[in-house]
């Protein structure tokens, strides 16, 4: 077997030295097993790479999260293939391997929703942005219109006043071609209207003198904002987010449900391939390798118990020795009835 081959076999979580004794095709099978663990590797990774992405701006940054991500899809799914057999109680691990799948399933297929309808999102949140900086701008006019309002009633005496003016001159002009018969005397006239142009010129004046700083301030925070409006970058998830969420439920009214299917549907390939390993072990019936694997722990564990309970007998005998052992040590030496000792052999 090649070292490409080891290294799938390693990934499958099976035992070399038990998969030798099995066929060529076991290895076949089981080295195709552990390349599967590099499909949710590869998918999570470009997926986790494009969500940090998106979210920080920062390649490096996103690279290292996304080569993390990966190497933990790896683990974790390589850790429930060495621990799954045939016959056990491990459906909550595999439960808990598909809750993970499900939820990386889900996110990563909402990222690439936003990346297939990013041109229908990018007009959405163009139309908000529209939206924002008309509401600005007729929030603005209304305070302009009350600021110039409350400008010009400080300095309306005066305008008041010359506009009386002006009205009695036009007057007196009408008056004047009125009682004339049309011919009214040419020096009257030439004098009334050199007092309506000086009239207007001062009304002008007046009106020109008049600051309006309040507008003006009002114009000033009118511009900055339709500004800041106008270079703000819907970069964010939320944002987008819920601009696609209008793009979809618009299309959903209209009779159009592309965008919701494709969701659903992108939803449910994330999630097969990300279970794909999980799923293959769980599928794959009780073959030749489970078979040796099976007998090889059998054999295993009869040893291991054989071997503990030949130390287990063999520290009783000697236990048992030790205990006799002593009591003899232990035992008072007999004395004889004409006051010699005897002494005990051995």
């Amino acid at each position: 077997m090649t070292t490409m081959g080891r290294f799938f076999v390693w990934l499958s979580g099976t035992s070399h030295d038990t998969l030798v004794l099995c066929g060529p095709y076991e290895r076949m099978k089981y080295a195709a097993l552990g390349s599967t663990l590099l499909v949710p590797a590869v998918t999570g990774m470009l997926a986790g790479y494009y969500t940090i992405h998106s979210l920080t701006q920062g390649p490096v940054l996103s690279a290292g999260i996304a080569a993390f991500w990966a190497l933990a899809l790896v683990v974790i799914d390589r850790a429930i293939l060495v621990t799954y057999h045939k016959g056990r109680r491990q459906l909550p691990s595999v439960f808990i391997r598909m809750a993970i799948a499900g939820l990386a399933g889900i996110l990563i297929a909402h990222m690439l929703v936003l990346f297939v309808f990013r041109d229908q999102i990018d007009q959405k949140l163009d139309q908000r942005r529209q939206q924002s900086i008309a509401g600005l701008t007729q929030a603005a006019q209304q305070q302009i219109g009350l600021a110039r309002s409350m400008e010009e009633a400080r300095g309306s005496s005066a305008i008041h006043a010359k506009q009386r003016e002006i009205d009695d001159l036009k007057a007196d002009k009408e008056r004047l071609y009125l009682y004339s018969n049309g011919r009214p005397r040419e020096r009257l006239l030439i004098d009334i209207n050199a007092k309506l142009t000086l009239a207007y010129s001062e009304l002008d004046q007046l009106h020109q003198q008049q600051s309006y700083e309040a507008t003006r301030q009002v114009e000033a925070r009118l511009a900055a904002d339709v500004d800041k409006e106008r270079s703000r970058r819907y970069d964010d998830v939320l944002s987008r987010t819920a601009a696609l969420h209008d793009v979809i439920w618009e299309r959903a009214g209209t009779g159009v449900w592309s965008g919701l299917i494709a969701y659903i549907l992108l939803v449910l390939l994330l999630f097969t391939l990300d279970t794909l390993p999980i799923a293959v072990k769980v599928l794959l019936p009780v073959d030749t390798y489970e078979r040796v694997l099976a007998r090889t722990l059998m054999d295993i564990e009869n040893r291991i118990m054989l071997e503990a309970q030949e130390r287990w007998e063999a520290v009783q005998l000697e236990t048992t020795h030790r205990i006799e052992s002593r009591k003899l040590l232990a035992a008072p030496a007999p004395v004889a009835q004409n006051g010699e000792t005897t002494v005990a052999a051995g």
